[in-house]
């Protein structure tokens, strides 16, 4: 809602280089090997910004305030990252897994083991 009118949120500036992407990352669990491909794909290090809630990351990727967020760990629960794909699709962003696949909830393990990345458009292309 902007102003009291309900806004539909629509993902903009799908074309912005890697170099200016604007870089959620998890304050207590940024690993190795995420920053590892980070820096693989140009992002700059300043652009790098710690917070909690991968909530608060997907939506500040819906409102056009941040680019990518990636987390590659085995330990986000499905309850995590589920509520993040609808939002996420709905503004037209993307959602997979660390190898670009589609998201799988109906497993009988509870954890994202493939974890996620959650993107203004598909960056394994």
């Amino acid at each position: 809602i902007e102003n009291g009118v309900d806004k539909k949120l629509n993902i903009k500036d799908k074309k912005k280089p890697f170099s200016k992407f604007i870089m959620p990352i998890s304050r207590s669990h940024f690993s190795k090997d995420e920053k590892d491909f980070s820096l693989k794909l140009g992002i700059n290090k300043k652009n790098m910004i710690p917070m909690g809630s991968i909530g608060i990351k997907a939506s500040l990727i819906c409102e056009n305030k941040s680019d990518l967020y990636i987390n590659f760990s085995d330990k986000l629960g499905i309850w995590d990252v589920c509520v993040c794909e609808i939002l996420i699709k709905e503004a037209g962003g993307v959602i997979t897994d660390k190898f670009g696949k589609e998201l799988i909830y109906n497993s009988s393990n509870k954890k994202m083991l493939k974890g996620c990345v959650i993107s203004k458009r598909n960056i394994f292309n």
